[in-house]
């Protein structure tokens, strides 16, 4: 029995290890920070976001808006997360968009500390969909014109940045509805929904 107990610890030691490692690739920011502001964890994208220092920074060993006068209002935020999943919205400074917080409050070893993960918008926003084009069989000039009317871009635009004429990319769309099963923009996004990373 105790093999046994001891094969279930190194189990569940390696699936805590393989999670960290999924997690760190994640291009979502991720970071787990006490009741203090101390970053006791963040993935790559979050190092990166801090290093950026737009919005939030790592400033000795805290997370911490860059903009300090909103300091007060991002940690009561956090201090007031519960095990629900909570969101925050920020404007960014140079009024591009924003930066949505999602925290919630997590025990760990008896100790409180909360799950973060950070979502820009604005003009360096990029939606990702996973495998599009194998789920709906499209072709590959279907799955590029599908990613830009999923980005908001309207027929010409498309045209203009594939460099290719304005009847083709109207074509592609008719192949796309038709093949995703839609009859409008709006049912498209709805459709796809699920298939967003």
């Amino acid at each position: 029995m105790a093999t046994s107990l001891r094969q279930d610890d190194i189990a569940q030691s390696a699936a805590e290890s393989l999670a960290l490692i999924w997690l760190d690739m994640d291009v979502c920011a991720r970071a787990f920070v006490d009741e203090d502001m101390r970053i006791l964890w963040a993935n790559k994208a979050a190092a990166a976001m801090f290093a950026r220092r737009r919005d939030v920074e790592n400033r000795e060993g805290r997370l911490t808006t860059v903009n300090r006068a909103r300091q007060d209002q991002f940690s009561s935020f956090v201090l007031a997360c519960g095990p629900s999943i909570e969101s925050w919205c920020m404007n960014r400074d140079d009024g591009d968009g924003h930066l949505l917080f999602r925290a919630q409050r997590v025990e760990f070893r008896g100790q409180q500390v909360f799950a973060m993960s950070f979502f820009g918008s604005g003009t360096d926003f990029k939606a990702r969909y996973a495998n599009l084009d194998k789920a709906f069989g499209l072709t590959r000039s279907e799955h590029r014109v599908l990613l830009d009317l999923l980005d908001g871009k309207e027929a010409r635009a498309i045209s203009e940045s594939q460099a290719t004429s304005i009847e083709t990319v109207r074509t592609h769309v008719r192949h796309i509805y038709m093949k995703v099963g839609v009859s409008s923009r709006e049912t498209l996004y709805y459709r796809l929904r699920p298939y967003r990373a």
